[in-house]
């Protein structure tokens, strides 16, 4: 006669296989990414060559089952005689098999972080350190997280073959019951759950951490513009990341500035997604004012504020935006305004000035309010070309100061040796978008090789 009737005491006895379960997997999954980190790190600092030992090892721990794996490591320490028991073996073994698959997935991680966001950070004096703690770990985090999520998930299951070591796990214990009571339906429903129970939380902050974990960045994910009928921008996808410069260049009326007007919130969008350092620009609720503050804008037209010297053009935002007292909002006006080579024209009022330091002045009140990205509007546009090239330096200036730089220009010369990236535009669309190398010596698409043989 079988005991059918589900107890306290049995309910405990779950509870304690499911504390083993999670035990083994926080042991496993702690101890392996310490060491895919270390190992991921390895690989993709010396190279394929070097590292093709290692490399081996790992592929062996990813293609050999886990129960074999467990076999066999618990008869290594048998003939070594180590006396490790077999919550130690399985930590052991677990651990290794998510270090071989972790590696792979921070090797991956570090391969997708550009190599011109790299050489910009290290271009500023940063060391190898500084550039994987700063640069390369939040960008290549943000890649790696969901996979890693996942490992962990495939890992708390997996831990279930640790069975076969004799520790009474999750796993274990609903067999014990399913002998005793003769409800396997009704155990493994009761064992199911608590391991819903215990995955769900570990996706839930693997969503949460995607969303924190955030790499400075803008994202523009096919993005439409119209303007009654007229359709500007029909689809824009584009990523800039942090410290990189972009150029904008093609015709008038291809849609650039527009695109830079959606980026700072200054005009909606029908459709698609604008997102700046993980938050939607364009999204209910997204507080535009405190989100300009990071995203400064240049336009064509100056629009200095006549009324007001040069040095009160630059600290009025730090003072009625930032709420900066006068004496530090005037500190940075005058820090801004000499960085752009105005430190003499502080009392000076703007219709004294020409049209390039006026525009200067411009670059000045926009970085007063400390942005981590510069929009552009062809900023030299409206300037007489003798004025052109004192501005063109500002901006060069701040490209090799590491400032994220989006810049609408007709200066072919400027994007050429300024930028990372040059995006072409025809007709609304992004035509091409590649290194300046490839854009002005070799470009692929028809409008793109018409448009530059028409300005050269």
């Amino acid at each position: 006669m079988f005991d059918t009737a589900l107890t306290w005491n049995d309910l405990a006895f779950l509870a304690q296989g499911a504390g083993m379960t999670l035990a083994v997997t926080a042991v496993a999954v702690t101890a392996g990414t310490v060491l895919g980190i270390l190992f991921g790190v390895i690989r993709f600092q010396i190279g394929p060559y070097w590292s093709a030992p290692l490399t081996l090892l790992l592929d062996v721990f990813r293609s050999v089952p886990l129960l074999i794996q467990l076999v066999l490591g618990n008869a290594f320490q048998s003939i070594a005689k180590l006396g490790w028991g077999a919550f130690t073996t399985s930590g052991v073994v677990l651990s290794l098999y998510t270090a071989a698959f972790c590696a792979e997935i921070v090797r991956g991680g570090i391969s997708s972080v550009p190599v011109t966001t790299r050489r910009a950070a290290r271009s500023l004096g940063m060391t190898w350190w500084q550039d994987m703690r700063y640069i390369v770990a939040p960008l290549a985090t943000r890649v790696s997280l969901p996979s890693w999520i996942g490992l962990t998930l495939g890992v708390m299951k997996d831990s279930a073959l640790v069975l076969w070591l004799g520790l009474v796990e999750l796993l274990r214990a609903s067999q014990i019951l399913v002998t005793r009571l003769q409800e396997p339906l009704f155990i493994l429903l009761i064992c199911g759950a608590i391991y819903f129970l215990l995955s769900f939380p570990v996706a839930r902050l693997g969503g949460y951490l995607e969303k924190t974990v955030v790499p400075p960045m803008i994202e523009i994910e096919n993005v439409r513009k119209s303007f009654s009928s007229l359709e500007v921008l029909k689809g824009i996808d584009l990523t800039v990341q942090k410290g990189e410069v972009v150029t904008i260049i093609g015709g008038s009326g291809s849609g650039k500035s527009t695109l830079l007007t959606c980026i700072n919130g200054l005009e909606p969008i029908d459709s698609g997604r604008i997102v700046i350092d993980g938050t939607d620009v364009h999204a209910k609720g997204t507080d535009l004012n405190r989100l300009r503050r990071k995203v400064g804008i240049v336009f064509q037209q100056w629009n200095a504020f006549p009324h007001l010297t040069v040095l009160e053009n630059v600290m009025l935002a730090p003072r009625k935006v930032l709420g900066l007292p006068k004496d530090k909002a005037e500190e940075i006006a005058v820090k801004q305004l000499t960085h752009v080579g105005l430190g003499e024209k502080l009392k000076v009022y703007p219709n004294r000035m020409s049209g390039g330091q006026q525009q200067r002045m411009a670059i000045a009140r926009a970085l007063a309010m400390s942005p981590e990205y510069m929009l552009f509007d062809e900023v030299t546009s409206a300037l007489d070309p003798m004025l052109v090239g004192e501005v063109l330096d500002t901006l060069k200036m701040l490209a090799e100061e590491g400032m994220t730089m989006i810049c609408v220009t007709h200066e072919m010369t400027f994007a050429r040796d300024v930028s990372d990236r040059v995006a072409f535009f025809h007709q609304g669309i992004m035509a091409e978008i590649g290194s300046p190398d490839q854009i002005f010596a070799s470009p692929q698409n028809p409008e793109t090789q018409k448009f530059l043989a028409s300005v050269r």
